[in-house]
Protein backbone atom coordinates (compact mmCIF):
# COMPACT_ATOMS: atom_id res chain seq x y z
CA UNK A 1 0.00 0.00 0.00
CA UNK A 2 1.56 2.97 -1.17
CA UNK A 3 1.08 6.58 0.54
CA UNK A 4 0.33 9.40 -1.69
CA UNK A 5 2.05 12.96 -1.14
CA UNK A 6 -1.34 14.42 -0.25
CA UNK A 7 -1.84 11.76 2.91
CA UNK A 8 1.85 11.84 3.50
CA UNK A 9 1.63 15.80 4.03
CA UNK A 10 -1.32 15.44 6.32
CA UNK A 11 1.63 13.52 8.58
CA UNK A 12 3.71 14.92 11.80
CA UNK A 13 7.57 15.44 9.68
CA UNK A 14 9.26 12.31 12.50
CA UNK A 15 6.25 10.09 10.98
CA UNK A 16 6.50 11.15 7.36
CA UNK A 17 10.63 10.72 7.48
CA UNK A 18 9.80 6.97 9.27
CA UNK A 19 7.31 6.01 6.23
CA UNK A 20 10.22 7.46 3.83
CA UNK A 21 12.98 5.17 5.54
CA UNK A 22 10.59 2.17 5.28
CA UNK A 23 9.54 3.21 1.64
CA UNK A 24 13.61 3.11 0.59
CA UNK A 25 14.28 -0.02 2.37
CA UNK A 26 11.03 -1.87 1.19
CA UNK A 27 12.38 -0.52 -2.35
CA UNK A 28 16.15 -2.24 -1.56
CA UNK A 29 14.49 -5.20 -0.03
CA UNK A 30 12.32 -5.69 -3.62
CA UNK A 31 15.60 -4.85 -5.46
CA UNK A 32 17.92 -7.26 -3.42
CA UNK A 33 15.28 -9.59 -3.97
CA UNK A 34 14.98 -9.60 -7.78
CA UNK A 35 18.16 -9.74 -7.75
CA UNK A 36 18.37 -13.35 -5.67
CA UNK A 37 15.88 -14.73 -7.70
CA UNK A 38 17.53 -13.87 -10.86
CA UNK A 39 20.84 -15.32 -9.06
CA UNK A 40 18.70 -18.69 -8.57
CA UNK A 41 17.05 -19.25 -12.05
CA UNK A 42 20.77 -19.18 -13.30
CA UNK A 43 22.12 -21.49 -10.75
CA UNK A 44 18.72 -23.40 -11.04
CA UNK A 45 19.00 -23.53 -15.36
CA UNK A 46 22.50 -25.53 -15.04
CA UNK A 47 21.90 -29.06 -13.85
CA UNK A 48 25.52 -29.27 -12.74
CA UNK A 49 25.73 -25.90 -10.51
CA UNK A 50 22.49 -26.74 -8.98
CA UNK A 51 23.52 -29.97 -8.00
CA UNK A 52 26.62 -28.08 -6.30
CA UNK A 53 24.27 -25.26 -5.06
CA UNK A 54 22.70 -28.08 -2.81
CA UNK A 55 24.84 -29.76 -1.69
CA UNK A 56 26.63 -26.87 -0.16
CA UNK A 57 23.38 -26.27 1.13
CA UNK A 58 22.92 -28.57 2.66
CA UNK A 59 26.27 -28.74 4.00
CA UNK A 60 25.50 -26.22 6.24
CA UNK A 61 21.72 -26.94 6.68
CA UNK A 62 20.68 -30.39 6.76
CA UNK A 63 17.32 -29.73 7.82
CA UNK A 64 15.93 -26.97 5.17
CA UNK A 65 13.85 -27.66 2.62
CA UNK A 66 15.05 -25.99 -0.88
CA UNK A 67 12.16 -24.95 -2.87
CA UNK A 68 11.91 -26.38 -6.94
CA UNK A 69 12.89 -24.04 -9.31
CA UNK A 70 10.17 -22.02 -10.31
CA UNK A 71 11.42 -22.42 -14.00
CA UNK A 72 10.93 -26.14 -13.48
CA UNK A 73 7.63 -25.80 -12.45
CA UNK A 74 6.40 -23.71 -15.29
CA UNK A 75 8.51 -26.25 -17.94
CA UNK A 76 7.71 -29.43 -16.44
CA UNK A 77 4.14 -29.87 -16.94
CA UNK A 78 4.55 -28.60 -20.06
CA UNK A 79 7.10 -30.93 -20.76
CA UNK A 80 4.58 -34.07 -19.60
CA UNK A 81 1.97 -32.52 -21.54
CA UNK A 82 3.98 -32.79 -24.72
CA UNK A 83 5.59 -36.21 -24.35
CA UNK A 84 1.49 -37.56 -23.77
CA UNK A 85 0.87 -35.76 -26.90
CA UNK A 86 3.72 -37.09 -28.78
CA UNK A 87 2.78 -40.80 -27.59
CA UNK A 88 -0.96 -39.72 -28.63
CA UNK A 89 0.07 -38.57 -31.94
CA UNK A 90 2.12 -42.21 -32.36
CA UNK A 91 -0.95 -44.16 -31.08
CA UNK A 92 -3.30 -41.92 -33.59
CA UNK A 93 -0.93 -42.83 -36.64
CA UNK A 94 -0.16 -46.82 -36.28
CA UNK A 95 -4.09 -47.28 -35.94
CA UNK A 96 -4.09 -45.62 -39.15
CA UNK A 97 -1.40 -47.34 -40.81
CA UNK A 98 -2.95 -50.58 -39.37
CA UNK A 99 -6.00 -49.98 -40.37
CA UNK A 100 -5.11 -48.84 -43.94
CA UNK A 101 -3.48 -52.46 -44.08
CA UNK A 102 -6.29 -54.23 -42.77
CA UNK A 103 -8.21 -51.89 -45.86
CA UNK A 104 -5.69 -53.48 -48.04
CA UNK A 105 -6.05 -57.41 -46.87
CA UNK A 106 -9.82 -56.77 -46.90
CA UNK A 107 -10.03 -57.35 -43.09
CA UNK A 108 -13.03 -56.26 -41.15
CA UNK A 109 -13.10 -54.38 -37.68
CA UNK A 110 -15.01 -57.52 -36.66
CA UNK A 111 -11.88 -59.79 -37.68
CA UNK A 112 -9.34 -57.57 -35.78
CA UNK A 113 -9.91 -60.22 -32.72
CA UNK A 114 -9.01 -63.16 -34.93
CA UNK A 115 -6.05 -61.25 -35.70
CA UNK A 116 -4.94 -61.04 -32.05
CA UNK A 117 -5.78 -64.75 -31.44
CA UNK A 118 -3.14 -65.10 -34.43
CA UNK A 119 -0.68 -63.07 -32.94
CA UNK A 120 -0.86 -65.06 -29.47
CA UNK A 121 -1.29 -68.52 -31.07
CA UNK A 122 1.42 -67.98 -33.73
CA UNK A 123 3.79 -65.59 -30.90
CA UNK A 124 3.62 -63.17 -34.21
CA UNK A 125 4.77 -59.77 -32.63
CA UNK A 126 4.39 -57.88 -35.98
CA UNK A 127 0.80 -56.86 -36.28
CA UNK A 128 1.08 -55.76 -40.04
CA UNK A 129 2.36 -59.53 -40.05
CA UNK A 130 -0.37 -60.94 -37.95
CA UNK A 131 -3.05 -59.34 -40.69
CA UNK A 132 -0.94 -61.04 -43.64
CA UNK A 133 -0.93 -64.21 -42.35
CA UNK A 134 -4.29 -63.99 -41.02
CA UNK A 135 -5.67 -62.89 -44.64
CA UNK A 136 -3.83 -65.71 -46.30
CA UNK A 137 -5.55 -68.17 -44.26
CA UNK A 138 -9.12 -66.82 -44.06
CA UNK A 139 -8.64 -66.53 -47.83
CA UNK A 140 -7.11 -70.28 -48.46
CA UNK A 141 -10.06 -71.18 -46.05
CA UNK A 142 -12.45 -69.88 -49.18
CA UNK A 143 -10.72 -70.91 -51.81
CA UNK A 144 -9.29 -67.73 -53.28
CA UNK A 145 -5.30 -66.13 -52.83
CA UNK A 146 -4.04 -62.87 -51.04
CA UNK A 147 -1.28 -60.81 -52.47
CA UNK A 148 0.18 -58.85 -49.66
CA UNK A 149 1.50 -56.72 -52.07
CA UNK A 150 -0.60 -56.46 -55.38
CA UNK A 151 0.85 -58.98 -57.09
CA UNK A 152 3.97 -59.11 -56.07
CA UNK A 153 6.71 -61.88 -56.27
CA UNK A 154 6.00 -63.22 -53.01
CA UNK A 155 1.71 -63.43 -53.33
CA UNK A 156 2.33 -66.75 -54.93
CA UNK A 157 3.54 -68.43 -51.43
CA UNK A 158 0.13 -67.60 -49.78
CA UNK A 159 -1.33 -69.92 -52.47
CA UNK A 160 0.80 -73.17 -51.54
CA UNK A 161 -1.36 -75.65 -49.59
CA UNK A 162 1.10 -76.93 -46.89
CA UNK A 163 1.42 -73.33 -45.12
CA UNK A 164 0.98 -73.87 -41.36
CA UNK A 165 1.89 -70.99 -39.88
CA UNK A 166 4.58 -67.22 -40.33
CA UNK A 167 8.06 -69.26 -40.28
CA UNK A 168 6.80 -71.48 -43.05
CA UNK A 169 5.66 -68.99 -45.61
CA UNK A 170 8.88 -66.65 -44.91
CA UNK A 171 11.07 -69.93 -45.80
CA UNK A 172 9.31 -70.17 -48.81
CA UNK A 173 9.09 -67.43 -49.79
CA UNK A 174 13.02 -67.17 -49.45
CA UNK A 175 12.74 -70.30 -51.23
CA UNK A 176 10.61 -68.19 -54.23
CA UNK A 177 13.35 -65.30 -53.88
CA UNK A 178 16.72 -67.42 -54.20
CA UNK A 179 15.03 -69.44 -57.47
CA UNK A 180 14.68 -65.96 -59.11
CA UNK A 181 17.90 -64.73 -58.42
CA UNK A 182 19.18 -67.72 -59.41
CA UNK A 183 17.40 -67.51 -62.92
CA UNK A 184 17.91 -63.79 -62.99
CA UNK A 185 21.89 -64.21 -63.07
CA UNK A 186 21.45 -66.83 -66.00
Amino acid sequence: MQITQEELGLLDLETQQKILAMTQEYEQASKVKNELQDFMNKIYANPQVKQQFEQVVKQVDPNIQLPQNPVENYINPIKKEFEEFKQEQAKKELKAKLEAKARQLGISPEEYTKVDEIMVQKKILDMEAAMEYYAAIRDKSRGLTTSVADNDILSSVSKQAEIYDLNTAKQKAMEKIRYLQNVEMR
